[in-house]
């Protein structure tokens, strides 16, 4: 059933193919938040960012509203198969790993470490867990200034940063 749902559109070199459909709100009793249909297990939503037009960096973030959010390219979930790895590294980006801030997702963290990717942590206020909070309490250009101008690079950085996350 996809009633009180936003139905969003999965895309590849401008044609559709496939959809999500995330639940408005807090989805009642065992209802899952997102229902998917059919993709390729290796879709990145968004990835025609890796390729289209100059841009120097590739936001990497969760969930396709984060992606909307700061026009990044988005996991779908927490962790990233061999495929998508491979599709990220294709580009000429430098990847950004812009993980919701709870201790319990840290998987692309991990990812970013093994591929040497940067992972940003921005100073956001309490209450702003992800890229669409912050684009919808900042604004998109802050947001975005913020993700970048907070990326760590080395493996040390990133190690240190990561624990502070809130739990």
């Amino acid at each position: 059933n996809l009633c009180n749902r936003i139905i969003i559109p999965f895309r590849h070199e401008g044609r559709i193919v496939g959809w999500t459909a995330r639940y408005a709100g807090k989805p009642p009793g065992t209802a899952p938040r997102y229902f998917n249909s059919d993709l390729q297990p290796g879709y990145l939503f968004n990835a025609d960012q890796l390729t289209r037009g100059n841009r120097r960096f590739a936001l990497l973030v969760e969930g396709p509203l984060d992606a909307i959010a700061v026009d990044g390219v988005a996991a779908l979930g927490r962790e990233l198969n061999p495929a998508q790895i491979r599709w990220l590294d294709a580009g000429d980006r430098e990847i950004i790993v812009v993980p919701d801030r709870e201790r319990n997702n840290q998987e692309l963290i991990d990812t970013a470490i093994a591929q040497g990717w940067s992972v940003s942590f921005p100073d956001w206020e309490r209450g702003v867990k992800d890229a669409a909070d912050a684009a919808a309490r900042y604004g998109r250009l802050y947001a975005i200034c913020s993700i970048i101008n907070s990326r760590a690079a080395s493996r040390t950085e990133i190690s240190i940063k990561r624990k502070m996350l809130r739990g």
